[in-house]
């Protein structure tokens, strides 16, 4: 399979659309300054659309660009890191809650 080949990395006219009902979605490259590229996924519309990470088509990882959330399919499934991959600092204002 070849590439797909879009326009200058500044500017998104290159991207891959999806859009059905009252939701849309967007991926495309975007240089936001001199060496400095990002590849964006973008949810249009509603206000409730996430991006989700599956595996064997189980969604397992949501994230929600709206509220800036990241959370697991299942209330206390999921962790952040594992035992021998941990990371490094973790930045919090307003504490941790169990």
């Amino acid at each position: 399979m070849g590439s797909i080949a879009t326009n200058a990395a500044s500017d998104p006219t290159g991207k891959i659309t999806w859009a059905g009902g009252t939701d849309a979605a967007d991926i495309y490259y975007q240089l936001d300054a001199a060496d400095q590229g990002n590849l964006v996924f973008n949810m249009r519309d509603d206000a409730n659309a996430l991006t989700a990470f599956a595996y064997n088509g189980t969604k397992n990882i949501y994230v929600n660009p709206n509220t800036t959330s990241i959370y697991p399919r299942v209330d206390n499934s999921g962790n952040l890191g594992l035992s021998d991959h941990r990371w490094k600092n973790l930045y919090l204002s307003g504490g941790i809650r169990t």
